[in-house]
C-alpha cells in the first residue's frame, strides 16, 4: 500500500449509458487502483451500466446528470464534489468526459487532466473539434494503440502530449476457468450490431462452408439496429439453425470460455480489447487485417488476421480450425506467452506512473 504522501486522489470519468469495452476498462482500472490504496472516485452518467457496477464492487461515485445543454452547469457541480476530496486527477475516458472535464477544469486549473482515446478513426475535423483536442487545459492524452496514436498526431496534438497506453485484462475475471471442451465448434463475436462491426462478414464467410463445417454453431453477443436485418441475413444464408443471436450479455468470461474460434470483422477498432478478452478464456482469435487489431495478433503465431474483402481466407481460418485441434492448441500457447503486456496490474502501473509525473511537474 503507498503512503499517504504516494496516495494518488483519482477522478475516473466515463459517461456512457451502455456497459461496453470503454466502460470495463474504466472500472478495471478503478478497481485495480483502489486495491492498491488509492482514493479513486468514478464519474458517471444517472442512467448508465457504470453505475451499477462500480456499486457492486464497492467504488464511490458521482452520478452525472451529463447534457449538453447543462454541460457549464454540471461541471460545476462536479469540480465542487472534487474539491471536497481534493482530487489531484481528472482521467476521462470517453468524448462526453473530455468535454466535462475541460469546463471542471476551467474552475479548478491546478487538477491535471488525462484523456484517454480508444477510437482509431477520426470521426471529425471540425474547428470545434481541433480546439477541443488541442486544448491547454489537457494535460496529457492516453492512445490505447498505435493507430489511435496516429489519429491524434493527425489532430494536431504534439506527439509529447501522448503516451501509448494498451488496454488491459483483468486474469481474475478472465481466464479459462473450468473450460469444457465440446464435440460441436463454437464460434463467436460480441459488440454492438452496427454497419461497421462486419457480422454480415462472418455470416457469409460461413455460408460458403456451411456443408462442409460439421456440427458448429456461431453465437453472437451483442445489441444494436442491424440485429432484424442480421437475422434476415442468416435466415436467406440458410444459417438459422447455426446461429444464435444472444442480445446483451452479461458473463462475458463464460460466454468467451464457451467458445472454440472468435472472430472480430470490424472495420475499424482502436485495439480490440474482446480480442484480448476472448483469448484470456481459452479461445483461438481471428480479427480483420486493420490497424490497432494488428497490434494484438501477428497472423497464424498468435492469431489468424484475414482482409475484411477477402471472405475465403476467412472461410479457410474456420474450416482450418474445426478440423485441427493440435493447430488450436498450438496458436493458444502463443497467444498466452505474450498476454503479460496486457494484464490489468502492468497497465495500471502505467497509469499510476503518467499521474505521478504530471504531478511532479507543477
Amino acid at each position: 500500500m503507498p503512503s499517504e504522501e504516494n496516495k494518488t486522489k483519482i477522478a475516473l470519468c466515463d459517461l456512457g449509458r451502455s456497459f461496453r469495452g470503454g466502460q470495463r476498462q474504466t472500472l478495471n482500472l478503478a478497481r485495480t487502483l483502489q486495491y492498491n490504496g488509492h482514493e479513486v472516485l468514478v464519474i458517471c452518467h444517472r442512467n448508465g451500466e457504470l453505475l451499477k457496477h462500480c456499486e457492486l464492487n464497492g467504488i464511490d461515485v458521482i452520478a452525472s446528470k451529463y447534457s449538453i445543454l447543462s454541460l457549464l452547469l454540471e461541471g460545476h457541480r462536479i469540480y465542487r464534489e472534487l474539491k471536497k476530496i481534493e482530487a489531484q486527477i481528472f482521467h476521462a475516458s470517453d468524448s462526453h468526459s473530455h468535454s466535462l472535464g475541460l469546463i471542471v477544469k476551467r474552475f479548478n486549473p491546478s487538477l491535471k487532466m488525462v484523456v484517454t482515446v480508444r477510437t482509431a478513426f477520426d470521426k471529425s475535423t471540425s474547428v470545434s473539434k481541433r480546439l477541443k483536442y488541442n486544448s491547454p487545459r489537457v494535460n496529457a492524452y492516453v492512445a490505447i494503440s498505435k493507430a489511435v496514436f496516429d489519429v491524434l498526431l493527425k489532430k494536431g496534438i504534439a506527439p509529447s502530449k501522448i503516451k501509448v497506453i494498451p488496454s488491459s485484462v483483468d486474469y481474475a475475471v478472465f481466464n479459462p476457468g473450468d473450460r469444457v471442451e465440446s464435440k460441436v465448434f463454437r464460434i463467436g463475436t460480441a459488440g454492438a450490431l452496427e454497419k461497421d462491426k462486419g457480422v454480415d462478414l462472418i455470416l457469409l464467410a460461413l455460408a460458403k462452408i456451411n456443408s462442409e463445417l460439421g456440427d458448429y454453431v456461431f453465437k453472437v453477443a451483442g445489441e444494436g439496429p442491424y440485429r432484424e436485418s442480421l437475422g434476415l441475413q442468416a435466415g436467406k444464408l440458410g444459417l438459422s439453425d447455426k446461429v444464435r443471436f444472444l442480445g446483451f450479455v452479461n458473463d462475458m468470461p463464460d460466454f468467451y470460455s464457451n467458445l472454440d474460434l472468435f472472430i472480430l470483422a470490424s472495420k475499424s477498432e482502436g485495439l480490440g480489447s474482446s480480442l484480448l478478452e476472448a483469448g484470456a478464456c481459452g479461445a483461438v482469435i481471428a480479427g480483420a487485417e486493420i490497424p490497432g487489431i494488428q497490434e494484438i495478433i501477428t497472423d497464424n503465431e498468435n492469431g489468424f488476421l484475414f482482409e475484411r474483402h477477402e471472405l475465403n481466407r476467412l472461410s479457410d481460418i474456420i474450416l482450418n480450425l474445426s478440423g485441427d485441434h493440435e493447430l488450436g492448441n498450438k496458436i493458444r500457447k502463443e497467444f498466452y506467452n505474450n498476454l503479460r503486456k496486457f494484464d490489468i496490474n502492468n497497465i495500471t502501473g502505467q497509469y499510476l506512473n503518467l499521474y505521478r509525473k504530471l504531478l511532479e511537474n507543477n
